[in-house]
């Protein structure tokens, strides 16, 4: 039986964690080096979701559209470049670890979560990793496949989902718009392994806007440049999200990226 090209290239999860080698690495989609493709990747999925957002009536201009996408922009290779900094922070640790072939793969970002999880149980003192990661700017729907795989390998671990309370920051303010980019953090399974407490984190940022039109409450801008009203903020968005599990037609709270990722707590 004959094996074509497509069946004997690698594959890569759609929300695949960043390479612990990211320098080094090749995008096996592209040919290209990991981080140039990884960083391109960002710009066409923003440009695909404002484009899907004017069409949907979501975004009123082209001028108000252009300052979107800048300020989401930003905020999305910010959160690519850091994990890329650390990862190659500590690349030179993997060299007694590349006979591990879940390293390797990891290495190429081909691992899965569960790869990625069980690396971190072998060797602590990596102290965290990351399991997965989608940029998804404007798509609540995009992270069901991520999220599941996630949750099957946390309770394949540790047994059970167990969520914590969340906890939320403001990442950075565009007054003029008005929107902010919301971080928000989520316990969701832990346990003890041979080497010690694990706990599996989900990491979702969040464009929140307080633009004319965009939402029936008076009192969103406000909510969004005055830092002395984020809790009010926070409990409209956490209020949101419990109740509606993510709102596709909310134009005023959308999905930037999720992640998920595993430490040692002490």
């Amino acid at each position: 039986m004959c094996t074509t090209e497509l069946e004997l290239k690698p594959h890569r999860l759609e929300y695949g964690a960043v390479s612990l080698d990211p320098w080094r690495a090749i995008d096996h989609e592209t040919g290209d080096n990991y981080v140039d493709a990884s960083t391109r990747r960002i710009s066409v999925e923003l440009q695909k979701a404002l484009i899907s957002a004017v069409e949907a009536g979501w975004v009123q201009s082209p001028e108000l559209a252009k300052k979107l996408y800048d300020f989401m922009e930003i905020s999305l290779y910010d959160a690519q470049m850091r994990r890329i900094v650390f990862n190659d922070a500590r690349s030179d640790a993997l060299d007694d670890m590349r006979s591990d072939q879940r390293v390797l793969r990891a290495i190429e970002g081909l691992a899965t979560p569960s790869d990625l999880l069980e690396i971190l149980v072998d060797y602590p003192d990596l102290g965290s990793i990351e399991m997965a990661k989608l940029t998804h700017p404007l798509d609540f729907d995009a992270t069901r496949a991520m999220d599941a795989d996630v949750c099957e390998t946390a309770i394949s671990r540790f047994g059970a989902i167990d969520p914590e309370e969340p906890r939320y920051k403001m990442k950075r303010v565009d007054a003029e718009i008005p929107a902010g980019i919301i971080l928000r953090k989520q316990v969701i399974a832990g346990g003890d392994t041979p080497n010690g407490l694990i706990q599996v984190v989900q990491r979702r940022s969040f464009l929140v806007r307080g633009d004319d039109g965009v939402s029936l409450d008076p009192y969103l801008a406000r909510k969004v440049k005055n830092p002395d009203r984020l809790p009010e903020l926070i409990d409209k968005i956490d209020g949101h999200l419990l109740v509606a599990g993510g709102d596709v037609d909310s134009a005023w709270l959308q999905p930037l990226a999720t992640s998920y990722y595993a430490k040692y707590v002490k």
